[in-house]
């Protein structure tokens, strides 16, 4: 049912902490670096990241065939639709889309937009992800799914903490906040879809603005975070239960 990786789970999480060290030291050698440059670079490493894990994996796909489609897969599906909307609405994505294309930056906001969704995706739905639910799997774990979602998505959220160097201290932890809810919910559309193509788009047309070179050092309410996360976390969780207690029935 589930994919076999070609590497083991343990050399899946290694070589995804390894990518992310090598991204962060390569952003701070060249930080003093042209825009361009910098843009170009760190495309290329996210393409390199994208076809590590491709390797490591033998297939973005988890399982051979998709969950079995029930009624409530089907439910599942348009209440998974509907928070797309909903996340991409609440990011003001339509709005952004319109303010890139007129910008001056169209080529270099979308590069850059584009390399952080793969590079991220590649390492935390991609290796992290994998590596957990093979981990899971080595140890006969229930809740496999649920459990792999949740670890990649808390090293997602904590990675970020990096960020510490050029954002408000308050501002880096609703970040952490932040990632880790919105990686919860990747992994379920990971799951749910049974690609990683589609989690790639939606990271990519959220992170997609006009002002992703601006300076980020201010934080936002915690009730707006709270109002938008907590759903956004409960939704996923339910979800993954779920998707737990699918595959295991299938597999009975």
């Amino acid at each position: 049912m589930l994919f076999k990786n070609r590497w083991s789970w343990g050399r899946q999480i290694y070589w995804g902490v390894m990518l992310f060290l090598l991204f962060f030291f390569l952003s701070l050698f060249f930080y003093d670096t042209s825009l361009t440059f910098k843009t170009t670079a760190n495309f290329i490493i996210a393409i390199v990241a994208l076809l590590i894990a491709y390797y490591a994996l033998g297939s973005f796909k988890i399982f051979k065939k998709n969950l079995l489609w029930t009624q409530s897969s089907w439910i599942w599906r348009w209440i998974i639709l509907i928070v797309v909307i909903i996340l991409l609405l609440v990011e003001q994505v339509p709005t952004n889309i319109l303010q890139v294309l007129q910008s001056k930056f169209l080529i270099l906001n979308t590069m850059t937009a584009l390399a952080a969704a793969i590079l991220e995706e590649a390492i935390f739905r991609g290796l992290f992800f994998s590596g957990f639910l093979g981990h899971a799997i080595y140890e006969s774990s229930t809740y496999k799914l649920t459990k792999a979602a949740l670890y990649s998505a808390l090293i997602f959220g904590f990675l970020h903490l990096v960020n510490i160097t050029s954002m408000a201290p308050q501002a880096v932890f609703e970040q952490m906040v932040y990632t880790f809810a919105a990686g919860t919910f990747l992994a379920v559309l990971r799951i749910i879809t049974n690609r990683l193509l589609w989690v790639i788009i939606l990271h990519f047309l959220i992170d997609w603005s006009s002002s992703i070179y601006a300076p980020h050092l201010n934080s936002g309410s915690w009730g707006d975070l709270l109002i938008i996360l907590v759903p956004l976390f409960l939704v996923s969780i339910v979800y993954l239960i779920y998707a737990d207690k699918l595959l295991l029935r299938q597999t009975a």
